[in-house]
């Protein structure tokens, strides 16, 4: 740092006391950016990042914890602003840390249509807040959040808007205010190994309603690894209507506390919003209790919901109805063989179907290996008792078709995969009639 300009050439002090605000907003405006040294910086007003710079403008410390802004008789007012709440920033903030009694760390959130953040990065960033959220940025457009650690005392601590590419990574999100989230975003975000929170009521609040925000905006959201943790009333609220996708997804909700849900639509929700869980796992702590009925609350019937395991109901709270949400799981019973099982398969229509053709039960014989099969027909021509199928996994259902007038079952014969009949006797089977059992793991008990 000590082949470049930095504040300190300025007039900069750096001790924490001294009041270096005009330093500061000297050198950016002289040149169009600050370089802090590994010292504490009083600032007493706001930093005005100016209009329309160039690419990449970069603005930065030498690490999180090491260049400190301290924040002294600033509320009210933000640390970081920009010129013009109508002009296009292109900037990159690195490695310092904002603190003290300022209401927000920055505030891009003026901006009337249009874009104000662009093609901009935050990194390595150590926001606190007093009254408002650390990070407020409302026409964001290929922005990116890389480790950036916020603790807001009363409002959110991202509270990004902006209809497309936002990026968070790595980021920590440690302390809400009461009512407040920990990631208030709306528009399309794609958050990857994001954390939180430690203290605070939602872990994150997706999408806008006009009657709470000044306008509807969809949520596109899409979380990648993290935990969804430690939040006391709800881990994510849903305003309005889009699309939450979760992959791979920690949802841990904390020791010794009642919450009320994991998934919230009820209060803001709308028509038209789906939910994709990836293999996400649900893990809460000792002593964690839920007070809803579902971990998934809304008002209204989604378009889409898919889990494969997290998320079992969903209560429909404008009816008092709780329904099943679909589950996909996929299993490998043998190598090579995929087999996919779905719960609550609904098909409107069907255009076609993949006809299960029985197999044939060996003309004559005792025994038949019922492997794979789910469905036998008959053909003997000689009176034959079938007395054991072998072969089979347990919860198997197995069909016999007759097709002949010469067969038998046998109840209870003293083999492995002998099948136990209702009666308790044998089957005399007559021709054209259908027997179905289900494999219990030693025989196969009719049903």
């Amino acid at each position: 740092m000590s082949d470049y300009i930095t504040v300190e050439d300025f007039g900069a002090v750096g001790d924490g006391t001294t009041d270096d605000t005009a330093a500061i907003q000297d050198m950016i405006d002289a040149v169009g950016c600050f370089r802090l040294l590994n010292r504490t910086y009083k600032i007493t007003d706001t930093l005005i990042i100016p209009a329309n710079g160039p690419y990449g403008t970069f603005y930065t410390g030498q690490g999180m914890e090491q260049s400190i802004l301290l924040c002294a008789g600033m509320a009210g007012k933000t640390a970081i602003g920009p010129e013009s709440n109508s002009s296009l920033y292109r900037v990159a903030m690195h490695n310092f840390k904002i603190m003290g009694d300022c209401d927000s760390c920055f505030d891009f959130s003026g901006v009337s249509g249009g874009f104000q953040l662009y093609a901009s990065e935050f990194r390595n960033l150590w926001l606190e807040s007093n009254a408002d959220s650390c990070f407020k940025g409302a026409g964001n457009f290929s922005v990116l959040w890389d480790n950036v650690h916020a603790y807001s005392n009363g409002g959110h601590c991202f509270e990004l808007g902006g209809d497309v590419a936002k990026t968070l990574i790595n980021c920590y999100a440690h302390k809400a205010g009461p009512g407040k989230a920990g990631y208030r975003m709306a528009g399309n975000a794609v958050m990857i190994n994001c954390n939180g929170l430690d203290e605070g009521d939602i872990w994150g609040d997706f999408g806008a309603v006009q009657s709470q925000d000044g306008q509807n905006l969809q949520f596109r959201i899409h979380v990648i690894g993290g935990n969804i943790e430690d939040f006391d009333v709800k881990g994510i609220r849903l305003r309005f209507t889009g699309t939450l996708i979760l992959e791979m997804v920690g949802v841990i909700p904390r020791a010794n506390h009642t919450y009320e849900t994991l998934i919230d639509g009820s209060e803001y929700g709308g028509d038209g919003w789906s939910l994709i869980d990836r293999r996400s796992y649900y893990a809460p702590k000792p002593g964690a209790a839920m007070s809803a009925s579902s971990r998934i609350l809304h008002n209204s019937a989604p378009s889409y919901v898919e889990s494969t395991g997290m998320f079992t109901d969903l209560r429909r709270t404008d009816q008092s109805l709780t329904y099943p949400v679909p589950v996909m799981q996929s299993k490998n019973p043998a190598y090579g063989v995929l087999a996919h099982q779905f719960g609550n398969v609904d098909y409107s229509r069907s255009y076609g179907f993949n006809l299960q053709v029985p197999a044939l039960w060996t003309v004559n014989a005792q025994n038949f290996n019922c492997t794979r099969v789910s469905a036998v027909r008959t053909a003997n021509t000689a009176p034959t008792a079938f007395r054991s199928a072998s072969g089979g996994e347990k919860g198997q259902r197995l069909t016999i078709i007759v097709e002949d007038a010469n067969t038998t079952i046998e109840h209870n014969f003293s083999s492995a995969g002998r099948f136990i009949t209702q009666s308790g006797s044998n089957i005399a089977a007559v021709n054209g009639g259908i027997y179905e059992f289900v494999y219990n793991g030693t025989n196969w008990r009719q049903v």
